[in-house]
C-alpha cells in the first residue's frame, strides 16, 4: 500500500508561499493563540516579517510538520547544513 499521506501536495497556481498566522494556525490544526504562544516561547519555525505584517513560509511550515515538529534550532541548523556549501581546502 502506497502512503501518500506523508507527501507534500503539489501547489496550486493560487497556493500562496507565504501564510498570515490565521491560515498557519490552520494548517497545523491550532488555534491562532497557540501558535502565538510557539513563536513566543520559540518552538515555531521563524516567521518572515515584512513591515508589520508577520508571515510564515508555508513549505517550512510542511516540512516542519513532516519532520515531526523538532526543535526550531535543529531544523533550521539542518537546513542550512543541507543548502549551505562545505568549505575546505583545495
Amino acid at each position: 500500500m502506497n502512503d501518500n499521506s506523508l507527501t507534500t501536495p503539489a501547489p496550486q497556481a493560487d497556493t500562496p508561499i507565504l501564510v498570515d498566522a490565521k491560515a498557519a494556525a490552520a494548517m497545523l490544526g491550532i488555534s491562532r493563540t497557540h501558535l502565538f504562544a510557539l513563536k513566543a516561547s520559540g518552538r515555531l519555525p521563524a516567521p518572515i516579517r515584512l513591515g508589520r505584517a508577520i508571515r510564515w513560509n508555508r513549505e517550512t511550515l510542511i516540512q516542519w510538520c513532516m519532520e515531526g515538529c523538532p526543535p526550531p534550532a535543529r531544523f533550521e541548523a539542518r537546513g542550512r547544513s543541507e543548502t549551505t556549501p562545505k568549505r575546505g581546502r583545495i
